[in-house]
């Protein structure tokens, strides 16, 4: 992945994952010159080992309206979670910037995502809820991007059956029970036809999810 760097550039960014690129969009989108830094062989940083999940209370993505309520009450369970280690106004400031930013890179970056039912991880702390402040990337189709399909980190092998095809959490129970209606069965079929075909001609998945 070695690539010349310029010899000057007004922002340099280093690392490529989900903050790393979304800073990079925002300012090539200000008019700025970016350079886009990475010290490993792959794009996509720690963000691409894990399943791309964002805990963003006050989204607006499936019809959710933020309100100055959903800050004040997701800082309750963050400082319920963090204790004395969190820094209250960088927490704040993510919470009342976190729906603009991602209505921006919904609206202007193409980022495709679905708000699934994930309640936060304690029940028993200050603010917590059980739905609406989680949201999670769409499966997105890899040979978009042509031959730089290669430059995106591979997921880690734990995460991946049958050597390497990702799938998501809605791809699961069809899996589970392929034989136990005909619409399972298909798109179980289609996972694995798609998979297969994939590692012959892209030698790896291109179904990112």
């Amino acid at each position: 992945m070695e690539r010349a760097l310029p010899g000057s550039c007004y922002v340099l960014i280093a690392g490529t994952g989900a903050a790393g690129l979304a800073a990079a969009f925002a300012a090539a989108c200000a008019g700025l010159d970016v350079c886009l830094i990475e010290k490993d062989q792959w794009i996509g940083g720690t963000t691409a080992f894990s399943g791309g999940v964002l805990w963003a209370p006050g989204h607006r993505v499936a019809g959710r309206v933020g309100t100055d309520e959903d800050v004040v009450t997701a800082l309750a369970y963050l400082r319920a979670e963090a204790g004395n280690h969190l820094n209250a106004p960088m927490a704040e400031r993510f919470l009342k910037e976190v729906p603009r930013i991602l209505d921006r890179l919904v609206n202007e970056a193409g980022l495709d995502l679905t708000a699934p039912v994930y309640p936060d991880y304690h029940p028993a702390l200050d603010g917590w809820t059980d739905q609406g402040r989680t949201l999670r990337p769409k499966p997105f189709d890899g040979r978009k991007l042509g031959p730089d399909i290669h430059l995106v980190r591979p997921p880690l092998p734990t995460m991946t059956i049958l050597g390497g095809m990702m799938v998501s959490a809605d791809d699961m129970k069809p899996l589970m029970h392929a034989m136990s209606s005909i619409a399972n069965a298909l798109h179980s079929a289609n996972l694995i036809g798609r998979y297969a075909f994939d590692r012959l001609v892209h030698r790896r998945a291109t179904r990112l999810t």
